[in-house]
């Protein structure tokens, strides 16, 4: 069995992967559910990224029980990743222009077979570049619609309502939303119990990027900090607060490493759920070891799945 080692921001090399098309094999039988994935990632307390896992490390809780997992793969897979940019009034142009920068590098961190797409934001949502794998296009459509001055409200549940729906058209199994803003909704028609529900319906991971000022995160505030950390801790992602152009560079290049770095499990669902058909699904892992001693480390996962999505809102 090999060791497992932890990964910092600047780390390079990531293990190769089975691809995600052949993760879930079909149903043992007509009645049995389909199989559920999970995208995992595992962090030692100093958050560096804990790879080279082997499945033995995982039990998968659907319920409190522990499921059979029924596929398993690690390391540098490819995703579809929706980057999803605040263009309000707030934001301003120069905000906007270390924004960019800050994507750039992400985007060059990312896999080479990522997939992605661009929605832009103010007092409602646009798709200003549907899917492509080349970034310099979504960079190029980056700079036509941030040429105009940023303007309006803030439509955020809008947006992300809209990035999670493109996101499920990705041909990657694997889905991850990149969202970056700096102030709370004020402007949106859905709600954000809407919202919640539909992430919780989706397989989608959300990776909030809430900017504050160094001295004051008056337009984020409290409510802005909670919203952002719920939608990212439901679906299995992190949150980021940066105040500094410096900080915002770093937790993009960290992301990227992150989403290189991780694990996708198979496993088999509980037949039973509760009575809405919400399955809460938990990930524990056994002993891990790094040069040779004990590693404490936690497994970040999304919250939970339906069996039968409840009718929504179309």
């Amino acid at each position: 069995m090999s060791t497992p080692y932890r990964v910092k921001v600047r780390a390079a090399a990531c293990v190769a992967a089975a691809a995600l098309s052949l993760l879930l094999p079909a149903p043992a039988s007509a009645q049995a559910a389909p199989p559920r994935a999970l995208t995992v990632t595992v962090t030692d307390k100093q958050g560096g990224l804990v790879t080279r896992l082997e499945r033995e490390a995982f039990t998968v809780l659907d319920g409190g029980r522990p499921s059979e997992i029924v596929s398993f793969a690690a390391g540098d897979m490819p995703a579809t990743v929706g980057v999803l940019l605040d263009a309000s009034a707030s934001m301003g142009t120069a905000r906007l222009g270390f924004v960019k920068a800050a994507v750039q590098g992400f985007l060059k961190g990312c896999h080479p077979s990522d997939e992605f797409f661009l929605i832009a934001f103010n007092h409602k949502p646009q798709l200003i570049q549907g899917m492509t794998d080349d970034p310099a296009v979504v960079l190029g459509a980056f700079d036509r619609y941030a040429g105009a001055l940023p303007k309006g409200g803030t439509a955020l549940y809008d947006a992300l309502y809209l990035a999670l729906n493109q996101a499920a058209r990705g041909r990657h199994s694997k889905r991850v939303v990149l969202l970056i803003t700096d102030g709370q909704d004020n402007r949106s028609l859905y709600k954000f119990e809407e919202l919640r529900r539909q992430l919780k319906e989706s397989d989608v991971t959300v990776y909030a990027v809430g900017i504050v000022d160094a001295s004051s995160d008056s337009a984020l505030g409290y409510g802005g900090r909670a919203v952002l950390e719920e939608l990212a801790v439901m679906s299995g992602g992190r949150v980021f607060f940066p105040a500094t152009e410096r900080e915002l560079n770093s937790s993009l290049a960290y992301l990227a490493v992150e989403l290189r770095n991780q694990y996708v499990i198979g496993f088999a669902p509980a037949a039973e759920a509760q009575k809405d058909g919400w399955h809460e699904v938990r990930v524990k892992l056994g002993e891990v070891h790094a040069a040779g001693k004990k590693v404490k480390a936690v497994a970040r996962a999304r919250a939970g799945f339906y069996d039968v999505p409840p009718a929504r809102r179309k």
